[in-house]
């Protein structure tokens, strides 16, 4: 059938043994991938990284005839390019090919994804596959489960569906922080989940029995060590890096045994061959309990408020923009304060307020942003309420201008709500250093 015929009414197709119109086909040329060193204008890519995964397809009898529903998701670091469009490439009957644009759906993908759908319509047979233009033109190809360049999904007589394959691009695992501080303070930011990832974040400050050096270099180690139950798996890493004669902290990041109920962890500084020292609280180690699953996400943030007096005490709502003067830099406390609802977490007899993530995404004239965890204050009717003290650098330190900020929230440390939609809050300087 010629390209034209797509534009009559559906109820002229309807009457066609060919595909009904979808309003926004559009030609598109045949993928080329592997093509590119006999063609140097190719820009096609078969990805096989996760990037663009097509999760399902099903079939779909409406007004507009027999059409297919594809489900797409596409890893968030490539629509970190604003040009980023995803979308399906389909031809009908073996025909000349066509593209869609996927507009995004409300159904949560799993985590590091964003989900689209696109539907078109379909005639006898039909293949397609899913894909995502960049702005440079490049047209990265679901290749995740298709092991040829030039494979694509068909539906038609023997299938009119395509199902899911939970295996393939299952997305990021949860995972939880916990951190060592050196007041000996440990706090946790997320729930530990079976399957999941665990993160150590460890004060230097905490331990240090054994610092010999070399020529100025370090010349000691600082492991942590975790203990798994029932399964007993134990794993290590170090928590300390350099880089030359400058020592600073190391995250060390395990996965979570799929079967594990509980973890305990220790410490260990040592120089070679005889001085070592131990933070294990006091031989009994500190234990963590792992879930079985991820807890729900939160369901709603909001409420801020915090103080910028002398009183220290929390006031419900925020000045827009908030102004550090030399009053406040000198005399007032500066805190801001964010509440947090998680159903089974927060309210309840028995909250787990651990569970939550709870951090501030700042930056300082337009500088990339910064992460720092909130300090759990307590509940607060059957919400959680989390505080942002502001850093020395903000109240001190006169080499700023404006600081944009937002708080947010996570039981998962993937997906995070935002108070305001994620709307920037602002603080501007009013003082100056002496």
């Amino acid at each position: 059938m010629k390209r034209t015929a797509l534009l009559l009414p559906a109820l002229l197709a309807l009457a066609c043994s060919t595909a009904p119109a979808d309003d926004q086909a559009r030609p598109a040329r045949e993928p080329l991938i592997g093509k590119a060193d006999a063609d140097a204008t190719s820009t096609d890519v078969a990805d096989r990284e996760c990037r663009v995964v097509v999760r399902r397809a099903e079939r779909l009898d409406d007004a507009r005839g027999t059409g297919v529903n594809v489900t797409v998701d596409v890893a968030e670091p490539l629509l970190a390019d604003p040009g980023a469009t995803p979308g399906v490439l389909f031809r009908n009957d073996g025909g000349a090919w066509q593209e869609l644009t996927a507009l995004a759906a409300s159904v949560e993908p799993p985590s590091g994804f964003r989900r689209f759908t696109a539907r078109f319509a379909v005639g006898k047979q039909a293949d397609f596959v899913g894909f995502a233009r960049t702005t440079t033109a490049v047209r990265l190809f679901d290749h995740n489960r298709l092991p040829g360049d030039y494979d694509a999904f068909h539906v038609g007589a023997g299938s009119w569906s395509v199902p899911e394959a939970p295996s393939v691009c299952p997305g990021l695992a949860p995972i939880a922080d916990l951190e060592f501080k050196g007041t000996f303070v440990t706090a946790q930011h997320g729930a530990i989940v079976a399957g999941g990832k665990l993160s150590v974040d460890y004060d230097l400050n905490r331990l240090t029995t054994c610092r010999d050096t070399h020529n100025g270099a370090r010349f000691w180690s600082l492991d942590a060590w975790a203990q798994f139950s029932p399964g007993g798996q134990v794993v290590s890493g170090s928590v300390v890096a350099s880089n030359g004669t400058a020592t600073f902290p190391a995250t060390f990041t395990t996965d979570v045994p799929a079967d594990a109920t509980s973890v305990q962890l220790w410490f260990r500084n040592a120089t070679p061959p005889s001085c070592e020292g131990w933070d294990s609280n006091y031989g009994h180690n500190y234990v963590f309990a792992v879930a079985a699953a991820t807890p729900v996400r939160p369901g709603w943030a909001g409420d801020l408020g915090g103080s910028f007096a002398r009183d220290c005490a929390h006031r419900d709502g925020l000045a827009e923009p908030i102004v550090i003067d030399e009053y406040v830099r000198e005399r007032a406390c500066s805190f801001i304060d964010g509440d947090v609802w998680v159903s089974g977490i927060t309210d309840g007899s028995s909250p787990t307020p651990a569970f939550i993530a709870a951090d501030v995404e700042w930056s300082r004239d337009g500088a990339p942003a910064l992460h720092t965890w909130l300090e759990d204050v307590g509940r607060v009717g059957n919400n959680e309420r989390f505080r942002w003290t502001l850093p020395y650098e903000l109240r001190n330190v006169a080499d700023w201008n404006e600081v944009k900020f937002a708080l947010r929230f996570s039981t998962d440390g993937r997906h995070w709500v935002y108070p305001e939609g994620g709307a920037r809050r602002t603080i501007t300087r009013a003082f100056q250093m002496p």
